[in-house]
């Protein structure tokens, strides 16, 4: 199926498929989110925002963070992104 015939929640989905964006981008870098010590767990979304929301960042700063860009939205000064990870979603500019 072409992905223009997918709905958004499929298009989605797959790129958090075994043979995805989000896997190739794993394989690419030899990554592994289950591994504890890795960034791809230790800066998920959901971590990233269980640590904000603690203080909890270094220097209120994500280090390493590995996402896919869901949404962009350009203003005159600025860019609105939404960001996704198998965690969840993380607005950002």
């Amino acid at each position: 199926r072409s992905p223009s015939q997918c709905s958004s929640s499929q298009a989605e989905d797959d790129e958090f498929s075994s043979s995805g964006a989000w896997a190739a981008m794993k394989a690419e870098m030899g990554l592994d989110e289950r591994n504890p010590s890795c960034f791809l767990h230790t800066y998920s979304v959901v971590m990233v925002l269980r640590k904000a929301a603690l203080k909890q960042l270094p220097r209120n700063k994500v280090p390493n963070m590995a996402v896919c860009l869901k949404s962009i939205l350009h203003t005159n000064t600025d860019a609105k992104v939404v960001f996704k990870d198998p965690t969840g979603e993380i607005q950002g500019t």
